[in-house]
């Protein structure tokens, strides 16, 4: 009986001291100086321990844990049941908190160029690692430390959509969502940012907590000079500097000055600032072309000179003629090809040839190249008018009558490389088809993506189609379908005098 007594006592004795044990939860983070909190109460700023008895969990039924740093989210964990453990470690990176800004439904695309440095030399000292013994090392402008890596381009686009920016992406989203809207895809503005200065303050110190090992703690300060190209002006129209800022700990090894959280710092102060949201909030003024209105049809009526071309002996004569009324049209998403229907400076085109684009220049035979605006336009039927500055030009006559299968056509236009000029094609009427409730002429013409828009003319080099697409497939090669020029001028309110 004695023994069995003594054996209880023995027992009670070594479960007591875990009943009333004091629980200790080490706490390190990046950036530092986080404040820590026990179901509310703060205890300590990390890095730092806090102890706490499970008994501290029978008025909230847990132990609740928080760690908090002004512009980054709470980080929160739970204790519900007694741990098996009396320590226990945490190395946490804090996620920045980051504003949702009211930026318009309508509002500019962004889209990000580069992170550059062409101010920091290989071997550049940018800043300095004290050691334990205090002795101090010059970091240098070397290996890790170097910008430029994907990881900017990467961060600018996950802070940027989160904060509700259009971008690229969104935009492509926004289509898939709704495939009766053909949201542009090429962002209006594009954002460089310079490394203007870079200072690196590190130290090794005696690791925190248990166990020996060395921390490396520092600061990261990027000096950032933020610059808003308008893709559409061609002009910088938005200039920002301000400076990227992080505070970390890490382990020596590391040796990292972690670039891109000072980068990410620096990056949603310049999203945030007024001034940049001012230029991407002006859908009217800042939008590209599928934005400025939902509606199909032109916005105006224009009326074209009734022209004849002068008599040709032979189809080369034609060419010659027609080839300095034909243009190319260049865009900041490709080029295609079009015609001068009026000395006045109106060319006709396909709609996606500038469909979302944010600046058009046209460019002549002979290498003369101009701006460009658009001022008549219908999706569904996928043509265009834009009008050039100036006067005089050599425009093409049009032909409303109806053509007939077997006809001869020629097409002129740009198919490849802008360098290589305009080439011709030559074939005949092979069909008529109807595509989406239009009836479209089908010629046996190699057409390829840069004739989009260009003319398919007769023998007479009068204007009979506008070329849209063509079709490639196992079989089936050098078809294209072109939009009748009178059907064509009816949708985009043209009318021709006699």
């Amino acid at each position: 009986m004695l023994r069995a007594i003594l054996l209880s006592v023995v027992c009670v004795l070594a479960i007591h001291p875990r009943l009333n044990a004091q629980f200790q939860y080490e706490f390190h983070t990046t950036p530092d100086a986080a404040d820590v909190l026990v179901n509310g109460e703060k205890r300590c700023v990390t890095p730092c321990r806090v102890s706490f008895f499970w008994k501290e969990a029978r008025e909230h039924g847990q132990i609740k844990l928080e760690v908090k740093l002004p512009g980054y989210k709470t980080w929160v964990d739970s204790v519900t049941s007694k741990p098996r453990q009396f320590d226990h470690s945490y190395r946490l990176t804090l996620e920045s908190m980051v504003p949702e800004i009211e930026f318009e439904k309508g509002s500019a695309l962004v889209g990000f160029d580069k992170l550059v440095a062409d101010d920091f030399k290989d071997g550049q000292t940018i800043g300095k690692l004290t050691l334990k013994d205090g002795t101090e090392e010059s970091i240098k402008w070397e290996g890790s430390v170097k910008i430029g890596v994907d990881a900017f381009e990467k961060k600018f686009f996950e802070i940027g959509e989160k904060m509700g920016l259009r971008t690229p992406a969104t935009a492509a989203a926004e289509l898939f969502s709704d495939e009766k809207r053909r949201a542009p895809l090429l962002p209006r503005f594009v954002v460089g940012i310079k490394l203007v200065g870079y200072d690196v303050d590190m130290r090794i110190e005696k690791g925190f907590g248990r166990g020996t090992r060395d921390d490396l703690v520092g600061r990261t300060e990027m000096d950032l000079e933020w610059q808003v190209l308008d893709k559409r002006k061609g002009d910088v129209v938005l200039t920002y500097r301000n400076k990227g800022v992080t505070n970390l700990r890490q382990r020596p090894f590391q040796r990292s000055p972690n670039n891109l959280m000072a980068f990410e710092n620096g990056l949603i102060d310049f999203f945030a600032n007024s001034g940049f949201h001012d230029i991407v909030n002006s859908p009217g003024e800042h939008a590209a072309l599928s934005d400025e209105s939902d509606g199909d049809g032109p916005r105006e009526s224009f009326t074209i000179e009734g022209i004849t071309n002068p008599g040709f002996q032979k189809m080369s004569e034609m060419i010659q003629y027609a080839n300095k009324a034909c243009v190319t049209i260049i865009t900041d998403g490709g080029h295609g090809s079009g015609a001068i229907i009026d000395k006045s400076g109106l060319v006709i085109s396909a709609f996606h040839v500038v469909d979302g684009v944010n600046k058009i220049e046209v460019q002549f035979s002979e290498g003369l190249l101009l701006g460009a605006e658009v001022v008549a336009y219908d999706k569904k039927r996928d043509v265009v008018i834009l009008k050039i500055a100036g006067s005089g030009f050599r425009a093409l006559p049009v032909n409303l009558d109806d053509v007939s299968i077997g006809d001869d056509a020629v097409t002129i236009g740009t198919p490849h490389d802008l360098k290589l000029g305009q080439s011709v094609a030559r074939g005949m009427i092979s069909g008529k088809r109807e595509r989406d409730d239009e009836i479209v002429l089908q010629a046996d013409i190699s057409v390829s993506p840069g004739n989009s828009g260009g003319p398919l003319l007769n023998e007479n080099g009068e204007i009979i189609g506008i070329i849209q697409q063509k079709i490639v497939r196992q079989g089936v090669e050098g078809i294209g379908f072109a939009l009748p020029i009178g059907r064509a001028l009816e949708v985009l309110n043209v009318s021709v005098s006699e």
